[in-house]
C-alpha cells in the first residue's frame, strides 16, 4: 500500500510541474512576461560622425521575431527582419550623424528578391551623397550581388568569391 501513495504522489507531482512549465512557456510566446525575459527596449545613441554595421550573416525574414530561448539551446542563426533591415537604412540616410553604412555580408540565408529590396534600400541610401563599404572572407553569389551596391567591395586576400 505504501508504494502505491509513492507512486501516485510521484505521478501527480510530475504532473503538476509538466503543466506549470507549459502555462510557463505559454506566457513567454505570448509576451506576458517578456519584461521579465529582456523585453526592454535600449535607447541607441548616435555619435558623430558614426557608421552603421551590418551584419547580414544571417536569416533574413520578413520581420524580427525575438526568441526569449535564444542560445539556451546551442547555437541559433541569428534572425534579422527585413522590414526592420529597411527601416534602419532610411533612418540612417537622414540621419546627418551616420556618414555611411559598413556591409559585413558573405552568406544571406535569403531569396534574391530580398537581397533586391536590400539592395535597393542601399542604392536609396548612396543618393543622399553618403558611401557604402562592403567587406567579407568569402562571398556568394546573393552576397556579391548585394556588395555591388557599394563603392568599394573589399574581400580577404585569401577569401573566395562564389560563381
Amino acid at each position: 500500500m505504501n508504494f502505491f501513495k509513492t507512486f501516485l504522489a510521484s505521478c501527480l507531482g510530475s504532473l503538476v510541474a509538466l503543466i506549470a512549465l507549459f502555462l510557463i512557456m505559454i506566457m513567454v510566446s505570448a509576451g506576458i512576461i517578456a519584461g521579465l525575459v529582456g523585453g526592454a527596449d535600449e535607447q541607441v545613441i548616435v555619435n558623430e560622425n558614426s557608421v552603421l554595421q551590418l551584419n547580414l550573416d544571417a536569416e533574413i525574414t520578413e520581420q524580427q521575431v525575438d526568441n526569449p530561448f535564444e542560445g539556451v539551446f546551442g547555437s541559433e542563426a541569428p534572425n534579422v527582419g527585413l522590414l526592420q533591415l529597411k527601416q534602419a537604412i532610411k533612418n540612417a540616410k537622414t540621419d546627418p550623424k551616420i556618414k555611411g553604412i559598413f556591409l559585413n555580408v558573405s552568406y544571406p540565408m535569403t531569396g534574391f528578391s530580398t537581397i533586391e529590396e536590400i539592395r535597393q534600400s542601399l542604392l536609396d541610401f548612396r543618393e543622399e551623397g553618403k558611401w557604402v563599404i562592403a567587406y567579407s572572407d568569402a562571398m556568394s553569389e546573393g552576397a556579391y550581388y548585394l556588395a555591388s551596391a557599394a563603392d568599394k567591395i573589399y574581400l580577404n586576400p585569401e577569401g573566395e568569391v562564389e560563381f
